[in-house]
């Protein structure tokens, strides 16, 4: 299923259609490299995807359970991801530059 998954991976618009990375380039691919198990990987291909994947499990298991304090938590989860996400993309263009 993950050769299946790696073989589908959605294009990036913004790259598409300026050869610019986005904040969220690599993101896909962190995520498959964390389900392979290659966690160093995952983490230098794009550091906020291990994170999102818990932010996505977490948020489903909210939805299914409706856990007390399941809101503020996802808040508070969002916003790390966010930060993670935003510091990544301003190292990525202050050492490379906006369009690689």
């Amino acid at each position: 299923m993950l050769n299946w998954l790696e073989d589908h991976l959605l294009d990036c618009p913004m790259k598409t259609l300026t050869g610019c990375d986005c904040p969220g380039c690599g993101m896909q691919r962190s995520i498959l490299l964390m389900l392979r198990g290659d966690w160093t990987a995952s983490i230098a291909m794009h550091p906020a995807g291990i994170p999102t994947a818990v932010l996505v499990l977490f948020l489903l298991a909210h939805l299914k359970w409706k856990f007390a304090f399941g809101a503020a938590v996802l808040k508070w989860m969002f916003i790390f991801v966010a930060t993670i996400t935003t510091i990544n993309y301003l190292l990525k263009i202050c050492l490379y530059g906006p369009c690689l």
